[in-house]
């Protein structure tokens, strides 16, 4: 999702998973301007007459679900901003979004993927994987540039019943990060762990994110961002950035890791996790 406030002259880009509708719902209030962006998640559920401009980043050829025609990547999401104001904005404004640890991230979007479908003793497990085959979709010209090449996926789920092994679980988290190679370089929206709202080239990596709020820091963060913007300081609740209870919770990294996919989210994710300044850490609590 996005903000852009042509009053404080920012840019809020929301990935997935980071409890960014707290930030948004902050910040929206400083967009007065007609000509300011709206497009969030926090209105798209509560109100959507508060949403501004939002059209601006529809899709043609829209493959993506309901939501992400405001969850683009930067490479297009930036061209659309800068053409509805007629100025490279995105070059002049402060550019904000939020970081979290990849080995964190991947078990928020784990649970995304398994269609949340799991009971406090984990008796039932719905498992979506993805794999090479038939195209499911027809690619647009825009899909191509950003990826290089062709969408190829089908889903299908495993399914554990009156399961109390928590390693089957953890050997079914491992195959799910692992089949996630398409074609040697990473396609999906989960592959690319949010890094697309960071940068535009996924080759080069460049940094285009003037301020990032850690997940892990968020509050102190965001006291340095208000200071910056030169806006009064809020605050996110503690109840708001912890995640309702399911049989994840407490578990600890070491308990879904092993050492090839410990390797794999280093060398994939090195982006994030060189500018985060994050490492596995075996003892850190998934919550």
């Amino acid at each position: 999702m996005v903000i852009v406030c042509t009053e404080k002259k920012f840019i809020f880009i929301k990935p997935f998973f980071v409890n960014g509708k707290c930030i948004e719902k902050n910040l929206q209030p400083y967009c007065k301007n007609k000509k300011d962006i709206i497009a969030t998640l926090f209105n798209y559920n509560n109100n959507c007459s508060n949403q501004r401009n939002v059209e601006i980043l529809n899709m043609s050829n829209n493959c993506y679900p309901w939501y992400c025609y405001v969850h683009l990547p930067l490479s297009i999401l930036f061209p659309k901003i800068n053409k509805f104001y007629k100025d490279n904005i995105t070059s002049k404004y402060k550019k904000i979004s939020i970081l979290k640890n990849p080995f964190v991230s991947l078990i928020d979007f784990f649970i995304l993927h398994t269609d949340e479908y799991f009971d406090n003793e984990g008796k039932k497990i719905k498992h979506t994987k993805i794999k090479p085959g038939k195209s499911d979709i027809k690619n647009p010209p825009w899909f191509w540039k950003l990826y290089g090449g062709s969408f190829k996926i089908t889903h299908y789920w495993e399914e554990l019943e009156n399961q109390d092994n928590w390693e089957k679980i953890k050997n079914m988290f491992n195959k799910w990060i692992m089949s996630g190679i398409i074609y040697d370089y990473q396609v999906n929206n989960w592959e690319t762990l949010n890094e697309h709202y960071y940068y535009n080239n996924r080759e080069e990596k460049k940094n285009e994110i003037d301020f990032f709020i850690r997940f892990e820091n968020m509050n102190d963060d965001i006291k340095l961002l208000c200071k910056e913007i030169n806006i009064p300081v809020f605050q996110v609740k503690e109840e708001n950035i912890i995640r309702k209870k399911n049989i994840f919770n407490n578990k600890k990294l070491k308990d879904f890791y092993n050492p090839d996919t410990i390797e794999y989210v280093n060398n994939t994710f090195n982006f994030t996790i060189d500018i985060g300044n994050y490492k596995y850490n075996e003892d850190q609590i998934y919550y």
